[in-house]
C-alpha cells in the first residue's frame, strides 16, 4: 500500500513526507510581531513533545526573539489543548496574570479565533491592547473581526503533492525492495499573511 507521510517528523526514511518548515514559519510570525514593536509576547501551543510540531513552532518563536535580543521567558508560554475554547481560556488566564504582555504568538488560528473572543469578554480590544497573530490561515481566520494575521501552511499544495507521491508511488509497482528506494522528503516554506489583528505595540499611558 502506498504511503505518504503529512506534518509528520518520523524519522523513518522508507516513507515519503511531506510537510511545512514549522519552525521558520513561527518565526515569521514572532518576527513580524517584534518588527511592530512588541518585546512582551506570549506563545499560545498546544502540548509541546520533543520532535513535534508544537516544538518546532516553538523554537521559531524562541529564534525570532533571539534576534531581537528579546529574553525568552518561560512565564510566556502557555500550552493546552488546540481548540477554541482553550484559546479563550489561555487568554483570560493571561490577563489575570497581568504581565506586560502586548501580543499572542499562536501556534494554530483556533487557538488565536479563541483568544480573540477572550480578550473582548475581559474588555479589551485587539490589536489597540493586544495584537494576536495565528498559524495556519484557515478560511475564518480571513472573515472574522478583526481578521487574522497567520502564517499560510501551504495545505492545498501539500495535499496535491501527496496524491502525486501515491500515484507515483503506485505506476513504480509494489514489487521493489523498500530498503534501496531513497524516499522523498517535501518541505514547503509557509507564509505570512498580515491582516487586521496585528498592530503596533501600545505604549504606557
Amino acid at each position: 500500500i502506498p504511503i505518504v507521510l503529512i506534518d509528520s517528523y518520523c524519522g523513518d526514511h522508507y516513507y515519503h513526507s511531506i510537510r511545512i518548515d514549522d519552525a521558520y514559519g513561527s518565526y515569521l510570525a514572532a518576527k513580524y510581531v517584534l518588527s511592530r514593536g512588541h518585546r512582551e509576547i506570549a506563545f499560545f501551543c498546544g502540548q509541546i513533545k520533543e520532535n513535534g510540531v508544537m516544538k518546532k513552532r516553538l523554537l521559531g518563536f524562541q529564534q525570532a526573539l533571539e534576534e531581537y535580543g528579546v529574553p525568552y521567558q518561560e512565564q510566556n508560554i502557555f500550552e493546552g489543548q488546540i481548540d477554541y475554547r482553550n484559546g479563550i481560556s489561555l487568554a483570560k488566564e493571561l490577563v489575570s496574570k497581568k504581565l506586560p504582555t502586548t501580543a499572542i504568538v499562536c501556534a494554530a488560528d483556533i487557538l488565536a479565533i479563541g483568544a480573540i473572543r477572550g480578550l473582548y469578554e475581559e474588555g479589551l480590544r485587539v490589536p489597540e491592547d493586544y495584537s494576536v497573530c495565528g498559524f495556519d490561515n484557515i478560511f475564518t481566520s480571513s472573515i472574522i473581526t478583526p481578521p487574522l494575521t497567520s502564517i499560510d501552511h501551504r495545505l492545498w499544495a501539500r495535499c496535491r503533492s501527496a496524491v502525486d507521491q501515491i500515484v507515483k508511488q503506485n505506476d513504480q509497482g509494489h514489487g521493489a525492495d523498500k530498503s534501496a528506494v531513497m524516499a522523498d522528503k517535501i518541505e514547503y516554506a509557509p507564509q505570512l499573511m498580515i491582516r487586521k489583528s496585528t498592530g503596533p505595540a501600545r505604549t504606557s499611558d
